[in-house]
């Protein structure tokens, strides 16, 4: 980052440490707890809910068990949860690579994400080389596109 520091660290307040680090229902306590105290540049509280989890499949069950498992019926309608629809849960197996236990948060409160691509150039560039030589054609394809990050308190691990 700009400052020299890591994405994720607690000089930002963005990195959940020690026994709140591994996914349970305390780590998410101290998840929103963070969120909620976030503060802006000049020092005043953001608020921030975070609204989205991406996690490794190894945490797949641990997390249904937390968010999904206080079911309430009501009305006999059994799928209603204190944490429904509270949190968009993604499933992502190349999180595994880095960690098995890692679990990322991301909120739609501040942009944390921008991506960019060439002026002129938003959809595919197509280039097609036909030969004498041989029955049939060459087709390239080619996508210039960036992506950064903008804020790193719009997210947590």
């Amino acid at each position: 980052m700009a400052d020299g520091k890591a994405l994720f660290h607690a000089d930002h307040n963005n990195l959940l440490t020690g026994g709140s680090s591994a996914f349970s229902k305390a780590a998410l306590s101290a998840l929103r707890k963070q969120g909620r105290k976030m503060k802006t540049l000049d020092g005043q509280f953001m608020n921030l809910m975070y609204n989205a989890l991406a996690i490794p499949e190894d945490l797949e069950t641990d997390v249904e068990d937390v968010l999904f498992s206080n079911f309430t019926p009501t009305d006999g309608d059994s799928s209603t949860s204190q944490f429904r629809n509270k949190f968009d849960v993604i499933i992502e197996p190349r999180l595994a690579v880095v960690s098995a236990t890692a679990w990322y948060a991301f909120s739609q409160m501040v942009d944390t994400f921008e991506y960019a691509t060439l002026a002129g150039e938003q959809d595919m560039m197509t280039e097609v080389n036909t030969h004498t030589d041989v029955d049939g054609l060459e087709i390239k394809v080619r996508k210039d596109f960036g992506a950064g990050i903008v804020d790193y308190r719009g997210m947590s691990k």
